[in-house]
């Protein structure tokens, strides 16, 4: 009898042992994907395009925050966690998917519940039928948080001024503004971006219209070439490379600037040839160098000619430089002082003006002479 209990615990404690076991292989491990080292954004520059078709051989990002996706390694299979939705039922679903299944998915694909929701959010709104108030000026960053409005931009061959693509997203009429310093990222990395020079006080567009228009702006890098006719410039509203700030702050002293340059030259009467002057100082702001400054003058403004290019930027290096210094340093009172020095500067002396009529009274009788002896 006692032979049998053994052997009965025995085959207990091997069943036991066994069940254990197999608890231990069937339990499902989880390890996260090396992410950062697997970055690889699809060429394809229509990001809600990339995101709906989208191919396993590039990261997977957030329709809305941009962010990337990455698998979760599941027992050896790369698993993506997805939530999901569509312009027609917006929704938020989730689901798992291999890189197989998740190709042939096409829907719009967010990293967590929260992101989804903000789509599913704005497409709700827009179905219940919000509008832009016909009473209401929208900045341009309400008309973009209220989905009004998509705006991108095309390149014009040059830095100084950049074509702006608005378009009317709403069933109603939208009146907007838009603020000087808007970022634009060239899709070509190795040419300038530009971010926008004046403020549009107002423009008014019709439902489900688009509208196009060229504004002044200024390259944010001497060092690239300068920007070709690429279209579809990504909007950054992130943008935190500070000239927008630098611009806010010349606007300020815009006036006193403009009259001191027309007093220092008559061509300063032309509204191109002062904002020619303003990107200078943003070149010396940024930390150029003469001839880089002189190089790019010479390509886009001055048609190859150097010492036309070098006349212009001589005559206004130094009180460039000088003005970008006080612009680093955000010191109203400093700049105010700059101005009526420069200003002072060239209100003649009086021993000018002396000699300046002693000059008139002799060309006069120069003339005199000359009747006299006819």
């Amino acid at each position: 009898m006692k032979k049998q209990n053994n052997i009965f615990l025995l085959i207990l404690f091997i069943a036991l042992f066994s069940s254990c076991n197999n608890e231990e292989n069937n339990k499902i491990i989880e390890e996260p994907v090396d992410e950062q080292s697997k970055i690889n954004r699809d060429p394809d520059d229509r990001k809600d395009f990339a995101n709906v078709y989208w191919k396993k051989q590039y990261t997977l990002f957030d329709l809305i925050t941009d962010e990337p996706i990455f698998p979760v390694n599941v027992n050896g299979t790369l698993i993506y966690k997805i939530y999901y939705s569509s312009n027609e039922d917006p929704n938020p679903y989730y689901k798992e998917f291999t890189a197989e299944q998740l190709e042939n998915h096409l829907f719009y694909k967010f990293k967590n519940k929260e992101n989804c929701m903000i789509f599913c959010n704005r497409k709700k709104q827009n179905e219940n039928g919000k509008k832009p108030d016909p009473n209401i000026t929208y900045s341009l960053k309400e008309a973009l948080a209220n989905d009004f409005i998509k705006i991108s931009a095309d390149g014009n061959g040059t830095y100084r001024n950049i074509k702006l693509n608005l378009e009317n997203k709403s069933d109603a009429s939208c009146k907007l503004t838009l603020p000087a310093g808007l970022y634009f990222e060239n899709p070509d990395d190795k040419s300038q971006s530009l971010i926008t020079a004046k403020k549009i006080d107002i423009i008014t567009i019709d439902d489900k219209q688009k509208f196009s228009l060229d504004v002044p702006s200024f390259c944010t890098n001497v060092k690239q070439s300068v920007p070709g006719l690429l279209k579809d410039w990504n909007h950054n509203p992130n943008y935190n490379g500070g000239l927008d700030e630098v611009i806010a702050f010349y606007g300020k002293y815009e006036k006193g600037i403009n009259k001191w340059l027309e007093k220092k030259n008559k061509e300063f009467s032309d509204e191109n040839k002062r904002m020619l002057f303003f990107q200078t100082v943003i070149w010396y702001h940024e930390g150029a160098q003469y001839q880089e400054i002189l190089e790019m003058l010479k390509n886009d403004v001055f048609k190859n000619d150097i010492e036309k290019a070098k006349v212009w930027l001589d005559n206004i290096q130094q009180e460039a430089s000088q003005l970008a210094q006080l612009i680093k340093e955000r010191d109203s009172e400093k700049i105010k002082t700059w101005l009526k020095e420069k200003t002072l500067e060239l209100i003649p002396t009086s021993e000018q003006v002396d000699e300046a009529v002693d000059k008139g009274k002799k060309t006069l009788d120069k003339f005199r002479n000359r009747l006299k002896g006819r």
